[in-house]
């Protein structure tokens, strides 16, 4: 395609302009501006100055059946088109009717029919990537999902939470050995026996205490009529 000094292809723009003509886009904005144009200020204060200048042009000719109403009708608007009168009118209705739909409206609907284009160019030249000029997304590109997705932890790494808040489970025990059944039949092993009492210690367990007199245990008591005569009773 070739292109102009300033970088724009005039087969392109063309192709452009036919294609929001055959839409019906243009006649659309005509509509739009239209229904718009005859409430604004700019335009009544305009057609109140081009009503007063016929009038001016016209009060200074008489008619007559010879006067030819074509010529007159193309000096007049030869001396509207000279003057400033229209010029500057038409930069203010353009200020007041087009300029707050442009962004809002116009330039949705162009920038469409743009990107159709030139997505169309390039399924032609074979290439798989859409082009983006000025920074301009196509419409036909799926969203983009900018949901965060969670982290998985894998198992190896997983660590049990230790932290003072939460009690660990308890470690587990192991069973008990089941307890065997006792039989009724059975005889249970009789108590233990108390321990015999100390017995007296014998003649060769005595000791001899030679820094005193000998202790000897007293014999156990005795009746009086049956204890036996002592030896040395004869000799008294």
């Amino acid at each position: 395609m070739a292109l102009e000094t300033g970088g724009v292809d005039p087969g392109a723009v063309s192709t452009i302009l036919n294609r929001l003509k055959s839409q019906g886009i243009f006649d659309q904005f005509r509509r739009d501006c239209l229904a718009d144009v005859d409430t604004k200020p700019a335009y009544q204060n305009l057609r109140q100055r081009v009503e007063s200048y016929v009038s001016n042009f016209l009060s200074r000719f008489t008619w007559t059946p010879e006067m030819s109403k074509n010529q007159l009708r193309d000096r007049l608007r030869r001396q509207i088109n000279q003057s400033d009168m229209l010029a500057s009118g038409v930069d203010r209705i353009i200020e007041q009717v087009v300029e707050p739909k442009m962004q809002h409206v116009f330039r949705p609907q162009i920038e469409k029919v743009v990107n159709q284009y030139l997505h169309s160019e390039t399924i032609v030249n074979g290439d798989e990537e859409i082009p983006k000029k000025n920074g301009t997304v196509m419409d036909d590109l799926p969203p983009i999902n900018t949901t965060e997705v969670p982290m998985m932890t894998p198992p190896e790494e997983r660590v049990l939470n230790t932290s003072p808040d939460v009690p660990s489970p308890p470690p587990e025990q192991p069973p008990l050995p089941p307890t065997p059944a006792i039989d009724d039949d059975e005889k249970m092993p009789p108590p233990p026996q108390p321990p015999p009492p100390p017995l007296p210690p014998s003649s060769e367990e005595l000791t001899i205490n030679t820094e005193g007199p000998v202790i000897l245990p007293s014999p156990a008591f005795e009746p009086i009529g049956s204890s036996p005569p002592h030896p040395g009773a004869s000799f008294l």
